[in-house]
């Protein structure tokens, strides 16, 4: 599969996003991750061909919904598009 989506995944777990990257490998995407909130938005901030962000809201230092806000007044191409109680 050749989607090449390029994909950030936020989580304090380096578990989660081993498993995330490696399913989302798995369809084509090419997956980018960091540990904490801010170290998120700096590396989106560099990179703003990144099409997904999948955040934990628990992580440190900036919390996945702060992310998810501060990107939405930072980028205005950003959209939320789904959230559960454990993902947004």
């Amino acid at each position: 599969m050749e989607s090449n989506v390029k994909t950030l995944i936020c989580d304090d777990e380096e578990t989660v996003i081993d498993l995330l990257k490696s399913q989302l490998s798995q369809r084509g995407h090419h997956c980018i991750s960091a540990t904490e909130g801010q170290e998120a938005f700096q590396i989106i901030s560099k990179n703003l061909d990144i099409e997904l962000v999948i955040t934990d809201i628990v992580t440190p230092n900036m919390s996945g919904t702060d992310l998810v806000e501060t990107l939405r007044i930072t980028n205005q191409y950003f959209k939320q598009t789904s959230k559960t109680d454990n993902i947004l």
